[in-house]
């Protein structure tokens, strides 16, 4: 790929600062890069990449005579030098990495012939933060979401972490230690703990004494929100109460969702015990359904 500018063209890429400085560009012209040109060296090197050596890409005498009277680019080769492009448009720093997440609508109506060239205009649309994905349904993400919330606190940043765990859960030390801190720093944190009422083996009434998970969190100083975990309406309604700070947000705020846990085979055993099942079987869409 050969990359040239315009005669005189001396510009500079924008630098934008940060997520602030993205956000205040939303709906704003970023600008235009500079030209590339569609050479029959880098549409062969592709076609040798992958595997795409379609004659009217690679062959330019057979090409000569197909839909095109010449060779062209890959779509996909095309669509490969837009970080290129974008970066002599603008550089956004405060970033560790930033990694190309996927990209909308992509066509190709109109493929590139050999020779000529073409250039990106950069309008920057909107800007979208992603939810970050924590690593397991165990407390282990619960340190990572009390960390993530305090600093969105310390950055000043609108942001509330969201961790869920079940009832066997609650007895490890990282559970306990995160729900201390984020009350102690009154951090923006909303923990989700599903009451299967059966860890693996072991009932609820042997993880805890506590009548419900909810209640829980006034040991460390913020409230707590109980709903029925078997109707999605509820929960829906219940999720809504707290993200809207209606408890008392931004502290943190533990949510106790009672459900039923199905079997689990650990072991020789199966678990529950199918009698014990059989009390507790539920129809969540009919219970929703009443909501």
């Amino acid at each position: 790929m050969s990359v040239d500018a315009a005669p005189g063209d001396t510009r500079e890429p924008l630098v934008i600062e940060g997520l602030a400085g993205l956000r205040e560009r939303v709906g704003t012209v970023l600008g235009v890069s500079d030209w590339v040109e569609t050479t029959q060296e880098n549409v062969n090197t592709f076609a040798k990449l992958t595997g795409d050596d379609q004659y009217i890409h690679v062959d330019p005498e057979r090409a000569a005579t197909g839909p095109f009277a010449t060779t062209v680019q890959h779509g996909l080769l095309t669509l490969g030098t837009a970080t290129g492009l974008l970066w002599s448009v603008c550089v956004v720093n405060g970033f560790k990495v930033i990694l190309n997440y996927g990209l909308n609508k992509v066509r190709f109506p109109a493929p590139l012939k050999e020779g000529s060239r073409s250039r990106m205009h950069v309008e920057l649309i909107e800007v979208n933060e992603l939810i970050y994905n924590l690593p397991s349904h165990i407390p282990a993400n619960f340190p990572v979401a009390t960390g993530m919330a305090f600093a969105a606190k310390y950055r000043g940043e609108d942001r509330v972490s969201l961790a869920f765990c079940g009832d066997g859960s609650t007895s490890r030390a990282d559970f306990h230690e995160s729900l201390n801190m984020a009350g102690g720093l009154k951090l923006p944190c909303i923990f989700v703990i599903e009451n299967n009422q059966f860890a693996y083996s072991t009932p609820v009434s042997m993880q805890t004494a506590s009548h419900d998970f909810a209640g829980k969190a006034a040991a460390y100083g913020f409230p707590g929100v109980k709903v029925d975990g078997t109707n999605a309406l509820a929960v829906y309604d219940a999720g809504q109460l707290v993200f809207s700070g209606g408890v008392t947000a931004p502290v943190p705020v533990v949510a106790g969702a009672v459900s039923h846990s199905s079997s689990a085979v650990w072991g020789p055993s199966r678990w529950p015990a199918p009698d014990e099942l059989g009390k507790r079987v539920c129809a969540p869409i009919n219970r929703s359904g009443g909501h």
